[in-house]
C-alpha cells in the first residue's frame, strides 16, 4: 500500500469484531479496506473521496447490515458525507 498519512477512519462495523476503514494516502488518493481476517488486508484505491464513500456505502448495503452499523467517522451530524471529505478532528455525536 502507498504510504498512509496516519488518518484511519472507520465507516461501518462488520460483525462480530471487524470494521471497514478508509484512509488518505500521501499520494492524495483514498484507500478502503476491511480488517477481517489476518493482515495483510486487501485494499482498493480511489482518486476522489466521493468515489470511496459511494463504494463503502454500496458494499455496506449489499451485505444487508443493520443501519446502526453505519457510522462514518470524521463528520458532524449535519455534514454531507458524500461531498465533504472526513475531518479527523470531528466525530459523530450520539
Amino acid at each position: 500500500m502507498e504510504r498512509i498519512n496516519g488518518q484511519f477512519l472507520s465507516h461501518y462495523i462488520i460483525p462480530p469484531d471487524a470494521e471497514c476503514i478508509a484512509t488518505r494516502l500521501v499520494n492524495k488518493k483514498w484507500a478502503v479496506w476491511t480488517d477481517e481476517g489476518q493482515p495483510p488486508f486487501q485494499y482498493k484505491e480511489f482518486t476522489k473521496w466521493t468515489e470511496a464513500i459511494k463504494f463503502l456505502r454500496n458494499k455496506f448495503e449489499n451485505r444487508y447490515y443493520p443501519e446502526e452499523y453505519w457510522g462514518p467517522e470524521g463528520f458532524g451530524l449535519d455534514d454531507d458525507i458524500y461531498s465533504l471529505e472526513p475531518n479527523k478532528n470531528k466525530q459523530l455525536e450520539d
